[in-house]
């Protein structure tokens, strides 16, 4: 029995990509495959729930030590023994029969004040243990027996070791740069001593070197160049908020976090008033042990808050927000803008994590809006939208507890301040800001010949703008190229964002239909069009029939952001006949 997907043309589930690719389900011929574009890294969240960032090795040659590795009265033999993954790629490090340190290192250009991690996988060659070092642009030093996994020396509150079996361990160690240059030496021991005359049968087994911003991750191996995983530039971002079984195709508009150091809330850029911080405290919403405490310092009479001084431009919206999460029984959370030179001018909200109440608190001439998300874990984002003056002279944010707690207070991660009306996914920072490019897919003469048709797109509304001239979400039009991805086309019909999400027959000559969903709603829409009339379907309920103007083959598609919000696309269908009412009911029915 033939169904509604037997009629479709082209059939798009966004579960299957590739870099700078959207394939389609149907054609399988690879002729309606869609070509995507975001030149630059994202985050998402996957399938177990957890924010998934871009993750960099930035040592080049990660198993091998006989490239970009300076030997000291030491030697590099390659490939001499099984690494910890089953291969053969370990190295040997021995020493030479010389009175002297036994070391190699590897000098690293770095952010100057961010958070780096080495890590190392090591193994005994004839008893010796290791020493693994930040020397020059940061410190931190990890002193390991390999008989056994046991620190023995350094800094050991930045160092950890772990057993992967077969005698290796992966060491690593964590600290800030404290310039642009990091060198990293890695000295084979006789016991703790560093020199001593050295044995040519002795030394240390060596593989897997990783360079990282943040605290260490999973071992990415790298050959010539720097290497990065996750969603980076040109892969469309699979989605899983909310907990969702199936993955939808994120689309964003472009937004720049201004906040660096996003997540180093015990960095110098950030105004410490009253509290105390410990650093990589607990496990993040990325499920990594790489979230900040912050509690009340001792014996203050106020709450404890964290400050900024960003430069705003005027009259325009913004939004902070910020991953929080409980830690003890202060389940009240603030966030603050402040305009110091118009008279303590501002807003603030007041946040609940137990109840999910959001209390907010105003000037007379100031509007915030807020609200929060959980991300599980008992982590929640909190998010404060607010317009700046039109001239603002002294702004600032502020961040912190409404009661003093000492003992526990709140674990913090991600703060991001974007200029937009609503938080969009979140951008990682370090020294300076990041910018998150428009996601977009497209595909330009997919083969069409029908001048009657049907576009359904099914969409997760995440969050909508409302831009004073709207965007298109997508449009299906005449033609082999992609056209302007800035305005909707002649003889198009489109859904765009115009206050309101909107469908558009003939460019903007017809409006088919007015409609606000929810943010984060599901919304079913049928455009039908067969060169005489053309009618959309929201949901189940057939819409105006008007005239069709917008007459001819529609042959190429287009899925752009712009600045018209956050969707995510769930599935897209183009068929090349129009649709009976009952069948496009059915398509759309939640």
């Amino acid at each position: 029995m033939e169904t509604l997907y037997d009629k479709a043309s082209l059939i798009l589930n966004p579960g299957i990509y590739d870099t700078g690719k959207v394939y389609c389900t149907k054609p399988l011929d690879g002729s309606g495959d869609l070509t995507f574009t975001r030149a630059s890294n994202a985050t998402r969240v996957n399938a177990d729930g957890l924010i998934e960032k871009v993750r960099t090795n930035l040592a080049p040659y990660s198993s091998d030590f006989s490239q970009q590795y300076i030997l000291i009265d030491a030697t590099i033999s390659t490939n001499t023994t099984t690494d910890p993954f089953g291969t053969s790629l370990a190295d040997s490090h021995l020493e030479t029969a010389t009175s002297s340190t036994h070391t190699g290192f590897t000098d690293y250009t770095v952010t100057s004040g961010a958070e780096l991690s080495y890590s190392i996988y090591a193994k005994s060659i004839g008893g010796r243990n290791i020493r693994v070092g930040g020397s020059v642009g940061w410190a931190s030093v990890a002193v390991v027996d390999l008989s056994n996994g046991t620190l023995l020396g350094g800094s050991t509150a930045d160092a950890k070791v772990t057993s992967v079996g077969n005698g290796w361990y992966r060491i690593s160690i964590t600290a800030t740069t404290s310039g642009t240059i990091a060198r990293v030496l890695v000295y084979s021991l006789d016991g703790t001593t560093t020199s001593f005359a050295g044995d040519v049968t002795k030394g240390i087994h060596i593989f897997g070197r990783q360079l990282e911003y943040g605290v260490p991750t999973d071992y990415i191996p790298t050959t010539t160049a720097a290497v990065s995983v996750g969603p980076v530039s040109g892969l469309p971002r699979l989605d899983y908020s909310g907990g969702a079984t199936c993955g939808k195709l994120l689309l964003e508009p472009q937004r720049t976090n201004v906040i660096t150091f996003s997540e180093q809330i015990n960095n110098a850029t950030w105004n410490n008033v009253r509290g105390t911080i410990t650093a990589n405290s607990t496990i993040s919403p990325s499920g990594v042990q790489d979230a900040d405490t912050f509690a009340s310092a001792p014996a203050q009479s106020f709450p404890p808050a964290l400050t900024r001084n960003p430069t705003y431009t005027g009259n325009t919206s913004y939004t902070l927000s910020i991953f929080a999460k409980v830690l003890g029984n202060t389940n009240l959370f603030s966030l603050g803008y402040v305009d110091n030179a118009t008279g303590y001018t501002g807003g603030s909200a007041v946040y609940n994590l137990a109840t999910q109440v959001i209390t907010i608190t105003q000037s007379p001439n100031v509007s915030v809006t807020a609200s929060m998300q959980a991300y599980g874990n008992g982590w929640y984002r909190l998010s404060l939208s607010f317009l700046t003056i039109a001239v603002p002279t002294f702004n600032y944010f502020q961040i912190g507890q409404t009661t003093n707690d000492v003992a526990n207070g709140f674990a913090l991660w991600g703060c991001q301040l974007e200029a937009g009306s609503y938080a969009t996914s979140y951008i990682p920072t370090l020294g300076s800001a990041v910018t998150r490019l428009t996601d977009t897919y497209q595909k330009g003469g997919f083969g069409n010949t029908s001048t009657a048709g049907t576009l359904y797109y099914e969409l997760e509304n995440y969050q909508r703008s409302l831009p004073a001239n709207g965007m298109y979400i997508i449009q299906l039009f005449a033609g082999s190229s992609v056209g302007n991805p800035s305005f909707c086309d002649s003889n198009s019909i489109s859904i765009i964002n115009n206050i309101a999400i909107e469908g558009r027959n003939n460019g903007y000559a017809t409006t088919l239909f007015n409609f606000s969903p929810t943010a984060g709603a599901t919304v079913k829409i049928a455009l039908r069009y067969d060169g005489t009339n053309v009618v959309a379907f929201i949901n189940g309920v057939k819409g105006t029939v008007f005239a069709d103007t917008a007459v001819g083959v529609k042959n190429a598609i287009r899925v752009n952001n712009g600045e018209n919000g956050a969707n995510a696309t769930k599935q897209l269908l183009i068929f090349s006949s129009a649709l009976t009412d009952a069948q496009c009911i059915e398509l759309t029915t939640l």
